[in-house]
């Protein structure tokens, strides 16, 4: 089993490897790598308290790791908030044509 500090490097590097993803808009395969941080962060809650469990010496370690999980996080925020505004704008207009469309009759759309 890993430690925490190997699961955060490891988690690390599913965040980088998203960022990539993000770059070239490959949100399938953004969504698998997704899925896999998604059990390496629950892994880590099992765990519990990551700075009372670790090493004195893992601690900058641990700290730094989280620092830069947290950086590409952003990152890749930075292209996937715009594409979710982007759906979202789009199903507000599906939903508003649909209403008007039930409202007035078939015959508009």
């Amino acid at each position: 089993m890993q430690t925490e500090l190997a699961t955060l490097r490891t988690l690390l590097a599913r965040y980088e490897a998203m960022l990539v993803l993000a770059e070239q808009n490959d949100w399938d395969a953004m969504t698998g790598l997704e899925q896999e941080c998604e059990a390496l962060r629950a892994s880590l809650q099992r765990a519990g308290d990551l700075s009372a469990n670790a090493r004195a010496e893992d601690l900058p370690a641990l700290r730094d790791t989280l620092q830069a999980i947290l950086e590409v996080d952003a990152r890749i925020r930075e292209h996937t908030v715009p594409c979710l505004e982007s759906t979202r704008q789009l199903l507000a207009g599906a939903v508003k044509h649909r209403n008007v469309r039930n409202a007035y009759g078939a015959g508009l759309g």
